[in-house]
């Protein structure tokens, strides 16, 4: 017997994921964190950030921390390419 072909939903769904992978980054990797309450200014300087620990993703792909009146920071410093999978991205944005 032959394999039956997907139908055409299946096939839009998987170009629409194919498209994805082409057009997305996750940014959800290599966040680093303080747990400390730290003044404005301390804590969005990118120097102050190379002392934080790596903050790692849960199952969901989430950054979780402790329930509570706790505060935590987040940093990263995002640098964009001039292409993506060999597409320009420039006049584009985030």
């Amino acid at each position: 017997m032959s394999q039956l072909a997907s139908s055409p939903s299946e096939q839009i769904l998987a170009a629409i994921a194919r498209l994805r992978c082409l057009s997305q980054v996750s940014m959800q990797p290599g966040w680093q964190y303080c747990d400390q309450d730290l003044p404005i200014i301390e804590a969005t300087n990118p120097d102050t950030w190379a002392e934080w620990a790596i903050s790692e993703v849960n199952a969901k792909d989430h950054h979780p921390w402790e329930i509570g009146q706790t505060v935590r920071w987040f940093g990263r410093i995002v640098q964009v390419p001039a292409d993506l999978n060999g597409y320009p991205l420039d006049g584009l944005c985030l």
